[in-house]
């Protein structure tokens, strides 16, 4: 109960004596005692939540910051004290290298984070050193911040291994793509090479066939013996040059001048590339006499690659490549199919040699 009195007096001012008022405030003070129970409940629901939470006042100022977020900042517990300021706090962060997205940009990465901070505009993620966190931060009506940090770091390294592994039996499953078709070409050129010994006026012809073939199969050889979606220019010439020798019996040096890691093509220009090298050095052979040297070169200077095939012989009056002049079909499909843009072919008289120079 609460208890107050009045003082009585009479017209002269003597004292009369006390009227007491008594009022029951018993249900006042147990729902006060409710709420501080329920705030404290509150609080102490905050302070062990997984989530980290930090809420600021209008000035963004730190008012409270449960138990993950001390946490998570605890190599910065100076700037996580009630009445330190957030910008202060990310800013240290910062300082010590603590965001890997801002080393390098840290001024234009702070003021980025900073103006998301005051114009808050749904969930983003952090990268905090090893620990990745999916922020939300929201803005109250006094004009406060609070801001939520979720840690989904495991979620990302189960996401990133699921990948990896649907990655693996994808490169798997191409592989044995790549092997398949490398077994059927194969067989359509032993029965090309069949043909060419049953019909000797057309063995040129179908020799030549079955080198084009072969070329495309080799590619997929290439790709089926490496989970990578490129083949090594390196790679691919010598494997072309000993296919050509073993359907033609002739002989071509190659010569290499690269780096273990070589010149890549794309998946989708090798075979178009692997064709135009075997045309080059068929033609190369065609207009050689038995016994002369054809030779092929790859050289890389940075990550640019050229094969150049060289054939004794000379050009033909009025050659001209670029315009398709005095070429024949073979060079008229290398014209077809050489890669654009990022691959030139020329050729040039260099003393009694013929230089067909492809760029990569």
């Amino acid at each position: 109960d609460v208890c107050s009195s009045d003082l009585y007096f009479d017209a002269d001012g003597r004292f009369l004596g006390y009227r007491n008022h008594v009022r029951d405030v018993t249900r006042q003070l147990e729902l006060e005692r409710s709420a501080r129970t329920a705030d404290d409940k509150l609080r102490a629901s905050i302070e062990n939540l997984t989530e980290s939470i930090v809420l600021c006042d209008a000035e963004d100022r730190i008012v409270f910051a449960n138990r993950r977020f001390r946490e998570l900042n605890r190599d910065f517990a100076e700037y996580t004290r009630p009445g330190r300021t957030f910008e202060g706090l990310i800013r240290a962060i910062v300082a010590r290298g603590g965001i890997p997205e801002a080393v390098g940009r840290e001024e234009a990465w702070l003021r980025e984070r900073l103006d998301r901070r005051r114009n808050p505009r749904g969930e983003f993620e952090l990268q905090r050193g090893d620990v990745c966190l999916l922020l939300r931060e929201e803005r109250l009506p006094d004009g406060g911040i609070i801001s939520y940090g979720l840690d989904i770091t495991e979620l990302k390294r189960a996401q990133e291994e699921r990948l990896a592994a649907a990655r693996r039996q994808r490169d798997v499953l191409i592989q044995e793509v790549h092997h398949r078709i490398k077994n059927n070409l194969q067989g359509v050129v032993g029965l090309l090479m069949h043909d060419a010994r049953e019909h000797e006026a057309l063995a040129p012809i179908l020799r030549h066939a079955a080198t084009q073939v072969h070329a495309i199969a080799l590619v997929h050889g290439l790709h089926a013996q490496t989970p990578a979606r490129s083949v090594r220019v390196c790679d691919l010439v010598p494997a072309i040059a000993r296919n050509v020798e073993s359907l033609t019996q002739a002989s071509i040096g190659v010569n290499l001048d690269v780096t273990e890691r070589g010149v890549r093509l794309a998946e989708g220009e090798s075979v178009a590339v692997a064709l135009v090298i075997n045309e080059l050095l068929f033609n190369a052979l065609k207009h050689s006499s038995p016994g002369e040297g054809v030779r092929a070169e790859v050289r890389q200077v940075g990550d640019a690659a050229t094969v150049k095939i060289r054939n004794p012989g000379a050009l033909p009056s009025g050659f001209d490549f670029a315009a398709g002049n005095g070429i024949g079909t073979g060079l008229d499909l290398v014209r077809a199919l050489t890669p654009a843009p990022g691959a030139r072919l020329s050729f040039v008289q260099d003393g009694a040699e013929v230089v067909a120079t492809l760029e990569l």
